[in-house]
């Protein structure tokens, strides 16, 4: 069986990324990017064209990679039409299995810098650019009636977590956040409300699901804890952790 690999936030870093797998020596692999893949910023046949020759990068080096959605790519792209021979953009609620393992895959996160990527949407349109680099749909896809459905789980994959997680932030926001928020009122609300609905997301799966890793992204940062019987597993950006065992 091929080994599994998750990778973290890579931001649009392609070459970066097809650097690392070189130097790594990493082929004859899965590959799992857990979001802010950093597709969408471009024009959409220039974003086809980046697609394509990592597709063709990855299939010389016989790597299959998945990726979900993040708050930093544009969500027309993990609709199911991105599906290449090497590259396959998820759709939130995807399933797979790898090796004999489950995996369930729920992409999306709010942005902190929302409001000044919205603005420079707007100075793009007013310029006739069809160039856009925030998205409103970027937001983690909750769906009570899929999570109810599904069963069998043993892997989630999404982009951000839940509220008991690392980082806690019923212990506070960093300085980064609080920046943002002086021109964003609503910000810190809705990043704890959506983090209480990842939380609610967690719980239903569990009701009918043995979880045994979430892993995530995101945070920018690298860390690993278990909660009850769950590893939670948060990636650094461009950081490999490989899925040794259940």
């Amino acid at each position: 069986m091929k080994p599994i690999y998750f990778l973290g936030d890579i931001h649009e870093e392609f070459e970066i990324l097809k650097q690392q797998i070189i130097s790594f020596d990493i082929k004859d692999c899965y590959i799992i990017q857990v979001g802010d893949f950093g597709i969408g910023f471009k024009d959409l046949e220039n974003n086809k064209q980046i697609l394509g020759h990592l597709n063709k990068f990855l299939r010389i080096r016989n790597i299959d990679m998945f990726a979900i959605r993040g708050n930093h790519d544009d969500p027309k792209f993990f609709n199911g039409d991105y599906y290449l021979s090497n590259l396959k953009l998820l759709k939130d609620y995807s399933q797979l299995n790898i090796n004999d393992i489950n995996f369930l895959f729920i992409g999306g996160a709010i942005s902190i810098d929302r409001v000044p990527r919205s603005k420079r949407n707007e100075i793009n349109k007013s310029l006739d650019n069809p160039v856009r680099c925030y998205w409103k749909d970027e937001v983690f896809n909750f769906d009570e009636d899929k999570l109810n459905s599904i069963e069998g789980v043993d892997v989630l994959v999404c982009h951000n977590a839940p509220d008991f997680a690392i980082p806690n932030n019923n212990f506070g926001f960093s300085d980064l956040v609080h920046n943002f928020a002086e021109n964003d009122s609503n910000l810190i609300s809705d990043l704890i409300e959506e983090r209480k609905l990842i939380s609610k997301s967690f719980d239903i799966l569990s009701e009918k699901n043995n979880i045994k890793h979430y892993i995530y992204g995101h945070f920018h940062r690298s860390y690993n804890m278990k909660i009850v019987d769950t590893n939670f597993r948060v990636l650094n950006c461009h950081e490999f952790w490989e899925l040794k065992s259940l």
